[in-house]
């Protein structure tokens, strides 16, 4: 259903506290935009190749290392004339512990624009939401750059290579704000 493969191992392992069930998981060459808990969180259309590792440690965290090859994200409304945000990959690092995911790093090389992001995603899945507190730092390319000269952006970078923003409150109509 989701394409790629799903390969590893669950199995019980010593605590102090007891026992506790850990898992260890590769992830090779799945269709992000085809995963249910994924296209129910995120309302903007997505598609990519996902690969990486997930571990459940003994205090039950996911740990996760994970790549988007060929990525894309279907922007609702056009950002500098931007209809889709593409990257060729998407590496992050994160810590899920049931209602939060920790975004400890992540880094995206793109078309138009390099850049990080880190930080947490609060997640109601009864409700399907999910609220944003993300910062992190956009590089544009120069070639993206000439494209919007005259726009805000291309403004603010004047003698900076980078831009800082911050996404806050629900991914369904995040704000976003630039530093």
């Amino acid at each position: 259903a989701y394409g790629g493969r799903l390969a590893g191992e669950i199995g019980p392992f010593d605590t102090d506290s007891g026992m506790a069930l850990g898992m260890d998981a590769s992830l090779s060459a799945l269709q992000i935009g085809r995963i249910p808990v994924i296209t129910r969180m995120v309302p903007q259309k997505l598609n990519g190749r996902l690969d990486g590792r997930l571990q459940i440690d003994n205090q039950g965290l996911l740990n996760a290392n994970l790549r988007v090859a060929k990525a894309s994200v279907q922007l609702r409304v056009p950002m500098f004339g931007l209809k889709a945000l593409n990257f060729e990959t998407i590496d992050s690092e994160l810590i899920f512990d049931g209602n939060r995911i920790e975004l400890k790093e992540c880094s995206l090389q793109g078309a138009e624009v390099d850049g990080t992001i880190s930080g947490s995603i609060r997640l109601d899945a009864r409700r399907g939401l999910a609220t944003l507190d993300l910062k992190g730092t956009a590089s544009p390319h120069h070639a993206f750059l000439a494209k919007i000269e005259n726009s805000l952006p291309a403004k603010m970078l004047k003698g900076r290579d980078k831009i800082g923003f911050k996404l806050t409150g629900p991914i369904q109509s995040p704000a976003i704000s630039f530093e």
